[in-house]
């Protein structure tokens, strides 16, 4: 068995990590997790599009532009979002 580097760690760890967190990010409707996921999906994919070679490099560029891209569309709509603004609440970080 071959030990790895913390830099291919690093490199398919957050390929693979981006790319599920993204995922389930589409798929849920409330804007405030998929907020959320999305900005973690862009720090994962940074260290795959700075160190990987080849098709990774690559295919890790579009997980970065899609997620900064979704989290873009989804921060207005989570700045709005209902449980933060309900009536007469004063908890939560966005109130």
């Amino acid at each position: 068995m071959k030990t790895g580097t913390l830099r291919e760690a690093l490199e398919s760890g957050g390929f693979w990590t981006a790319w599920l967190l993204l995922v389930p990010a589409w798929m849920i409707p409330n804007p405030t997790p998929g907020c959320f996921l999305t900005v973690c999906a862009a720090v994962c994919a940074v260290f795959p599009v700075c160190w990987a070679r080849g098709p990774r490099r690559l295919v890790a560029a579009l997980a970065l532009v899609l997620s900064l891209a979704t989290a873009a569309t989804l921060f207005g709509q989570a700045q709005n979002d209902p449980y933060y603004r309900r009536a007469g609440s004063t908890h939560g970080p966005l109130r």
